[in-house]
């Protein structure tokens, strides 16, 4: 468990599409404890957050705020996107009334066939392997970032 200040997202571990979002959340975060990150299938989510059914976290991603506050659906992108680097810009779109709807329809869609999507699209997608880095480029492992681009391991996720 993190600290009291962060946002608490409640993500489909079965699903690789998001599980591809919440590590790009990850790397994107303002800070490392900003997030905190519960399968929806987990024991912790439904000793933490009973009242959120298996059934209602597969059906969408769930925020829950610092305030306790839980907000589902199309809702979180604003929540999410305010605590990245490089994107807070990006939130005062979704003020504009028809971005909100135009977005929430996108978002519909992709969740309810996020499977299809993920089968689809992750054959077609090879990923390095990602290793912690510093500010100045070195990996956490004692390679440099020269060794790290000569030496790539690729991995595909189960």
């Amino acid at each position: 468990m993190k600290d009291k200040g962060s946002v608490i997202i409640i993500y489909d571990d079965s699903c690789c599409l998001c599980r591809g979002c919440i590590k790009w959340i990850e790397l994107h975060a303002l800070r490392r404890d900003i997030f905190e990150f519960l399968s929806c299938q987990s024991e912790e989510r439904q000793n933490r957050f009973p009242e959120i059914s298996e059934d209602a976290c597969l059906q969408s991603l769930h925020v829950i705020l610092p305030d306790r506050k839980i907000i589902t659906g199309d809702m979180i992108v604003p929540e999410i996107v305010n605590r990245l680097r490089g994107f807070r810009w990006f939130s005062c779109l979704f003020k504009i009334p028809v971005i909100k709807v135009l977005f929430y329809e996108i978002y519909r869609w992709i969740a309810q066939n996020r499977y299809i999507i993920s089968k689809t699209l992750w054959p077609l997608m090879v990923f390095p392997a990602i290793n912690s880095t510093n500010n100045h480029g070195a990996t956490t492992n004692g390679h440099n970032s020269k060794d790290r681009d000569k030496d790539k391991a690729w991995t595909v996720p189960e």
